[in-house]
């Protein structure tokens, strides 16, 4: 079947069309028949990412362009490989998603807490969830949720390769947070299910939608998102968001949120504050809505070069008389984990101290965290888990430090690249051509004296001292230890 591009006789608009000013739907009708960028967001915990995107302009010939409210977020304009078939992007060096959806993140003003309490109510694939772990320094304490089961395994994936290690994965049916923790989190993010109505003629959702189903969709945003405002702090911070444009589905849902809370939540201006001139509507098919909807932002596709999209910043002031309701205690994977022994944690430091130079005390200290067992894996997690979510179960959480083998520890990879900076012994760089070869999950044949002894685990960097995986020291060299999946293929 044609697209709209090439019948010219097709509204692609639609009921669009009467949104916006009639000077600017030529300029819509020509973004919406052309995909938006791909756009990449690098991840500070583990580069510096002006660094690395200089570095991927002069070395891979990508073409990167800043994007204007997210400091580690480009536009990625050509590039000679899809960024999804180079290794930093399955090591968690970078995350691929639309501008626009960097959105909802940066609408937070920095919170009271240097460690903040964070829920993402409706998380999955991820994406988000990995921005706002990066955007407050990975500590605090994050809980990503999402009420699709099918989805919890990619979330909990996005969080571990990311290197979130003050997070945890839940499947709750989001209405229930705010029952159930009222009054809890500083920060709440609510990227709501919905039409994904973004009017790109390319995008994944093509069908049409019905009334009936946007009305749908627009009663249960609205009991998600009290739900939201139910669970943040008075004082604390509330963002909104959706990938489309349907009226109904963002400013009918503000304002009927608006109404019922009264004056106990405030909008904000965000996009005066982060340079963006993209007002919501004030009224919409008949419909006449609060005029502080207006702070809400409006992500025409054609203004910023985006997907269509819409976000709201809101301010919680008072409590809304929230009353806990009784939960179902669900011991759920972390009753599973055992605490170290004090004499195991103690020979695991001293272990990760004469090979690597990492000092564990020390940061599990700074990030507030502790260690646990399962079988012979071990996690570092937020104390916080335990003391303030008591019987909520947990999918997923924290990072895997490493494993016991039967001769020694052997530490895992997403740990190294998240916390590479702090590594500084045993460290092997390859040359380019070699670390090709690498990256496609080929040994390292050595013939030069490495300074571990056999079986240690190194930690392998490129030229640019970024780690890009670990092996172990054979009689033929370095084995990788590359998961096949992450291998590029040849």
């Amino acid at each position: 079947m044609s697209d709209c591009k090439s019948l010219p006789n097709v509204d692609i608009l639609g009921r669009y069309r009467e949104l916006i000013p009639e000077d600017e739907i030529p300029a819509l009708e020509d973004s919406v028949r052309r995909p938006p960028p791909t756009a990449v967001r690098f991840n500070p915990l583990k580069v510096d990412p002006r660094r690395i995107a200089e570095e991927f302009t002069q070395t891979r010939g990508w073409q990167l362009q800043p994007v204007s409210f997210c400091q580690d977020g480009f536009s990625l304009t050509a590039s000679p490989e899809p960024p999804g078939r180079v290794l930093e992007s399955r090591l968690g060096y970078f995350y691929i998603q639309d501008a626009a959806s960097m959105l909802p993140v940066e609408s937070f003003e920095p919170p009271d807490t240097g460690k903040p309490l964070i829920l993402d109510l409706t998380a999955a694939p991820g994406g988000k969830s990995t921005h706002l772990a990066a955007r407050f320094g990975d500590h605090g304490l994050l809980i990503a949720n999402d009420g699709t089961a099918s989805r919890i395994p990619g979330l909990s994936s996005a969080l571990k390769t990311w290197g979130a290690v003050n997070s945890a994965v839940t499947n709750v049916a989001g209405e229930k947070f705010g029952q159930w923790y009222p009054g809890t989190f500083d920060l709440v993010l609510l990227d709501a299910p919905c039409s994904m109505e973004n009017l790109h003629t390319g995008g994944r959702h093509k069908r049409e939608i019905k009334a009936a189903e946007r009305h749908r969709l627009a009663v249960r945003q609205i009991q998600l998102l009290l739900s939201a405002i139910q669970a943040c702090k008075p004082g604390g911070q509330v963002v909104y968001s959706t990938c489309t444009l349907a009226p109904e589905e963002d400013e009918a849902v503000l304002d009927a949120v608006l109404r019922q809370t009264g004056n106990s939540i405030r909008l904000t201006d965000a996009g005066t504050r982060l340079g963006i001139r993209a007002p919501g509507l004030t009224a919409a098919f008949g419909q006449v809505f609060s005029p502080d909807v207006a702070k809400s932002m409006r992500l025409w596709p054609h203004r910023l070069g985006t997907s269509g999209f819409f976000c709201a910043h809101l301010r919680k002031e008072f409590s809304l008389e929230e009353k806990a309701s009784t939960r179902i205690s669900h011991p759920g994977m972390i009753s599973r984990l055992e605490i170290l022994p004090r004499k195991d944690q103690t020979a695991l430091c001293d272990q990760l101290i004469n090979t690597y130079g990492f000092d564990l005390p020390g940061l599990l200290e700074e990030y507030e965290l502790h260690l646990k067992i399962f079988r012979r894996s071990v996690y570092a997690l937020s104390r916080r888990l335990e003391s303030d979510f008591p019987g909520l179960a947990f999918n997923s959480y924290g990072l895997r430090l490493g494993d016991y083998t039967e001769s020694s520890f052997e530490i895992s990879l997403e740990w190294v690249t998240r916390f590479s900076g702090k590594i500084h012994l045993n460290r092997y760089s390859l040359n380019p051509e070699i670390a090709g070869h690498w990256a496609r999950g080929e040994d390292v044949p050595v013939e030069t004296i490495l300074t571990g002894s056999r079986g240690t685990v190194m930690i392998i960097t490129d030229r640019n001292d970024r780690v890009i995986g670990t092996g172990r020291i054979s009689g033929r060299g370095i084995k990788n230890l590359l998961p096949r999946h992450l291998a590029l293929k040849s």
